[in-house]
């Protein structure tokens, strides 16, 4: 299939009960490259022809029109779900071998979902997105030792992920308690001036004295 990933969309496309996945996407599926799933979304609520077209304007030269900005965007769990049926769907169309690995990274997913508060779930998001990309070197999705290094990062409160992501400027209040109920911290001022004398309490940052107050 990579070495002529058009020649096969185009026979797996005509095939009859092909799944509906955006031509694009397809592509990328073919490629052994993760797929937009925000594009796979609103390609399920899309009227419009896929009217994506290319053209070969010589050696090493190919026009390709550009493509819309997805007008739906996996935003939770639910959309996650639909968006990642109808990936499950494509990937065993053309590898039904992979199908029961691909239920069981679904529900995988799922159950992250079920276990985090619903304002943690762009982390899942993120999380997802992360084991798509390793994918791409050929590991397994039910093999989730493989995603323990990715999950903590994403998932853990002292991943490097969630970190870089508390500590960008103009954090929201939801990101503070984010961190303040997965760290459960029960400590007040007074009892982090007892941890160093060297601590300047009105130099700490507001997020941290937020969860500390």
């Amino acid at each position: 299939w990579s070495e002529d990933p058009k020649f096969y969309q185009t026979k797996v496309t005509t095939t009859p009960g092909c799944p509906c996945l955006p031509s694009s996407q397809w592509l990328l599926l073919l490629e052994g490259r993760a797929l937009d799933l925000d594009k796979v979304f609103s390609g399920n609520y899309s009227t419009a022809i896929d009217a994506k077209q290319s053209q070969v304007l010589g050696s090493g030269f190919e026009l390709t029109l550009s493509q819309p900005t997805p007008t739906h965007k996996v935003k939770s769990a639910g959309d996650w779900n639909i968006a990642a049926d109808l990936w499950g769907e494509a990937l065993s169309f053309i590898m039904p071998w992979r199908e029961r690995e691909i239920r069981q990274y679904q529900r995988f997913i799922s159950n992250i979902f079920a276990t985090r508060h619903y304002s943690l779930h762009e982390r899942v998001l993120d999380f997802n997105r992360a084991v798509q990309l390793a994918q791409q070197k050929f590991l397994q999705f039910n093999n989730f030792r493989q995603f323990e290094d990715l999950q903590a990062s994403h998932l853990s409160s002292f991943g490097m992920v969630a970190v870089n992501q508390l500590a960008k400027p103009g954090g929201t209040s939801s990101d503070r308690c984010h961190e303040c109920s997965l760290l459960h911290l029960k400590f007040d001022l007074e009892t982090l001036s007892h941890l160093s004398d060297k601590i300047r309490l009105d130099k700490i940052p507001d997020k941290i004295r937020w969860i500390i107050d």
